[in-house]
């Protein structure tokens, strides 16, 4: 299983000079930036394939494209991490900047309640109504204080 970490962040805590670390090092600094600095604003315990498939099927729910699955794997603050795997080195972080915070939340308010319950009740499990809430749960809080949302994966 998978640990998927929701935080709240000012995007500048995050800026810091990453020239000459190694992609490890500006991986464990983002963390340990976000668990001093970041609020921790929701968690989600799955495999990371079925996680994948929980998210691109809220991105066919707000109508967005392929980067909003891709910010949750392969982004990061001022591209510090690359994207895809480097040899035995692999990222995963996610990130979303205050203006892209802004618009998903939107498209998640837009939603029609019958059409969220209708995600949510999706799976016999529950699943969908747990990614549901955690990414509309975080996208609101982030857009309200105009902060980004970082995604550890642990």
């Amino acid at each position: 299983m998978d640990n998927f970490i929701f935080y709240v962040v000012v995007p500048d805590v995050l800026n810091f000079p990453f020239e000459g670390l190694s992609l490890q090092e500006r991986r464990f600094r983002l963390r340990d930036t976000l668990k001093s600095k970041a609020a921790q604003w929701e968690s989600v315990r799955l495999r990371g394939a079925f996680f994948l498939d929980y998210l691109e099927s809220l991105a066919k729910l707000i109508n967005s494209s392929p980067a909003f699955e891709e910010c949750f794997y392969e982004n990061s603050p001022a591209n510090m991490l690359p994207h895809g795997r480097i040899g035995d080195y692999n990222p995963m972080f996610g990130y979303f900047e205050p203006a892209d915070v802004l618009k998903y939340d939107q498209a998640f308010r837009d939603l029609a309640p019958e059409a969220v319950q209708q995600f949510e009740e999706a799976d016999a499990d529950g699943v969908h109504s747990l990614v549901w809430r955690a990414c509309s749960s975080t996208f609101s809080e982030a857009a309200s204080r105009r902060a980004a949302i970082a995604i550890d994966h642990s």
